[in-house]
């Protein structure tokens, strides 16, 4: 999944996008921006097996190497408290999430077992081939590793940070939040990590990417925006046309 910097960016990118239509957070609430960010960040306060919690995935995906948020899931749960900035901005998180591992990987890499045979099942998956580095393959079990995968979310911190003009978010008590999944004070914890990204990441590193290319994630965190901001935007428009009369 995408780390805390690439759901910060994508939540600017949104924010512009929508900036567009003269639509804003702040339509919703006077701090609407930066509990919208705190939002996109939400779903990632649990680690592990527990994100199967607060990412909504479905049940029936366990045995897959990559399990994608199932938004049908969330909606059908909470679709009726999309009118709050923290609301919209954990929804976008799962959004990027789920186009991530069903448009983004088949566009960067491919799962394979031993005979070169695609398939999506963990038991089964062994080597990962690079589409854009010459499909070089990389065992599985290396990939998902600081040496290649994760690696490249390191190296991209501070390109991200600087291109897109990422906010970190300020914490406050987000009273009332409706998801029981997840916990807002947990993102205490999320903000110091943050904190310590943006302290060690160093300008040019993404010059080293091993798995990613800055053209094709950059061309697929518009296209994620443009589709997050037209399903957020009559929301906002609403708030507008409320905030008007």
């Amino acid at each position: 999944m995408p780390g805390y910097v690439l759901h910060l960016a994508e939540a600017e990118i949104i924010m512009n996008v929508l900036a567009q239509h003269r639509a804003d957070m702040e339509d919703l609430a006077p701090d609407g921006r930066n509990r919208f960010r705190l939002g996109a960040l939400l779903p990632d306060v649990l680690r592990g097996s527990a994100k199967e919690r607060t990412h909504f995935w479905n049940p029936a995906d366990k045995p897959l190497l990559a399990k994608a948020p199932d938004l049908s899931r969330f909606l059908t749960r909470y679709g009726t408290f999309m009118n709050t900035p923290e609301m919209l901005g954990y929804y976008v998180h799962l959004h990027l999430d789920a186009r991530y591992v069903h448009e983004f990987w088949p566009r960067t890499f491919q799962l394979t077992d031993d005979e070169g045979r695609p398939c999506t099942r963990m038991d089964e998956v062994t080597q990962i081939h690079l589409l854009h580095r010459s499909r070089a393959s990389v065992p599985a079990s290396a990939f998902f590793s600081s040496a290649w995968y994760y690696g490249d979310y390191s190296r991209l911190n501070a390109y991200l940070l600087d291109r897109y003009h990422v906010t970190i978010p300020v914490y406050r008590d987000l009273t009332g939040f409706p998801v029981e999944e997840a916990d807002p004070s947990l993102l205490r914890t999320v903000l110091s990590e943050i904190a310590e990204l943006c302290r060690t990441c160093r300008p040019g590193e993404e010059k080293n990417l091993r798995v990613f290319t800055i053209d094709g994630l950059e061309e697929f965190l518009s296209e994620t925006a443009q589709e997050a901001a037209r399903e957020l935007l009559p929301v906002l428009q609403t708030a507008n046309h409320d905030a008007a009369k």
